[in-house]
């Protein structure tokens, strides 16, 4: 559990420090210019020349959420409701899931739950 702890704090670290990075550039050259003078294409260019690992990470992130968000509702329910395992291993699965809502309503006992994962 520690582990995943520390790669979520070191992710979020990566990410926070990409988003400075972005903000001071975009501050430098898009806040600080009269409207005339804002040039969109050169701010893109120097937030896309950004370096680093923070940076890269940040356009990994980017990657995969524009890939999802451009999802639509049917095509993500198609995609989450794939069938990962054989017939037998999603029998299996549904009867434990089905065993612990029994544990859970005190139908079942912790033991039946303990053969059902066998």
């Amino acid at each position: 559990m520690m582990r995943s702890q520390a790669k979520a704090k070191k992710m979020e670290e990566l990410f926070q420090a990409a988003r400075k990075k972005i903000e001071a550039v975009h501050d430098k050259m898009w806040n600080s210019v009269p409207i005339i003078f804002r040039n969109a294409e050169k701010v893109a260019g120097a937030i896309n020349a950004l370096e680093g690992e923070d940076m890269d990470f940040y356009r990994e992130w980017r990657s995969l959420k524009s890939g999802i968000d451009s999802m639509n509702k049917e095509r993500w329910s198609e995609y989450d409701n794939r069938n990962f395992f054989s017939s037998e291993q999603t029998v299996h699965h549904k009867e434990l899931e089905r065993v612990e809502e029994l544990v859970q309503n005190d139908q079942a006992t912790q033991w039946d739950l303990e053969k059902a994962m066998i």
